[in-house]
């Protein structure tokens, strides 16, 4: 039997096809559904916001927000961040100057448990600091998503690419985003061409006026080009919402 991309079981690489989501029950968990991965450190319990899953020297650890806005401003967490010390103020910043998310809420989680400050509470502190840090953070740099740039890319894939595919995709850093792939004949796997994050198409977008997602319209318009420009086809499953488990694209 055929995969979803019309390859032979067996002859794919590992790790092609993405990890299985928990899956929530209410229409606020199933529009902000977060993953945090590889955090070490951390014991198997239940937390309010989810399941805590280990698996040997990491754990994925999913969550979601009603309302993070709302949540951020009915509960300010400058009197959390000026309880830690002094020591883990300039470890924080100097993480989010770096733009690394991830290590600067572990070191405010690990800093702040024994105060009560959860997980949740140390993504909210750290978000701040990034507000309050502004044009201070060293941003990582966006994806390029121009024809030129995203030809050369696929041109220097081992294997013919027989698509291009555009799948949703979301952390709890980014909220959703959208991934481009190269699909490959052989051998039969996927390449990464780019991450569209919710910011980088919005620069991208300044001025113009559409009711999709942002990341959704830049990745559709790129994703249509660079097929067009290779003549294989353009597969987006969801271009109008968000769905990581949209189907994916098959082979005719």
């Amino acid at each position: 039997m055929a995969d979803i991309r019309g390859c032979r079981p067996g002859h794919m690489t590992s790790g092609h096809l993405p990890p299985p989501r928990t899956r929530f029950h209410t229409p606020a968990q199933e529009r902000f559904h977060f993953g945090l991965r590889t955090i070490p450190g951390f014991t198997e319990h239940s937390m309010d916001f989810g399941p805590v899953v280990v698996s040997a020297d990491e754990v994925d650890v999913f969550w979601s927000y009603s309302d993070q806005s709302a949540e951020r401003t009915a509960s300010p967490m400058t009197a959390r961040w000026d309880g830690l010390p002094a020591g883990i103020h300039n470890q924080v910043d100097g993480y989010v100057l770096q733009d690394r998310f991830l290590p600067a809420v572990k070191v405010v989680w690990e800093g702040g448990r024994a105060e009560g400050l959860d997980l949740n509470d140390a993504q909210r502190v750290v978000s701040d600091r990034y507000e309050a840090l502004g044009d201070r953070v060293v941003r990582t740099p966006d994806d390029p998503v121009d024809l030129d740039s995203l030809a050369a890319r696929a041109a220097g894939f081992p294997g013919r690419v027989v698509a291009v595919e555009a799948v949703w995709d979301g952390d709890a850093v980014h909220d959703w985003f959208v991934l481009l792939l190269a699909i490959l004949d052989d051998p039969c796997d996927e390449a990464h061409l780019a991450t569209v994050y919710r910011g980088a198409a919005v620069r991208l977008l300044v001025g113009a006026e559409d009711h999709r997602h942002p990341s959704a319209v830049v990745a559709a318009d790129a994703g249509r080009a660079l097929a067009a420009h290779l003549s294989v086809p353009f597969h987006f499953a969801s271009p109008e919402v968000p769905d990581d488990e949209a189907p994916r694209w098959r082979a005719p």
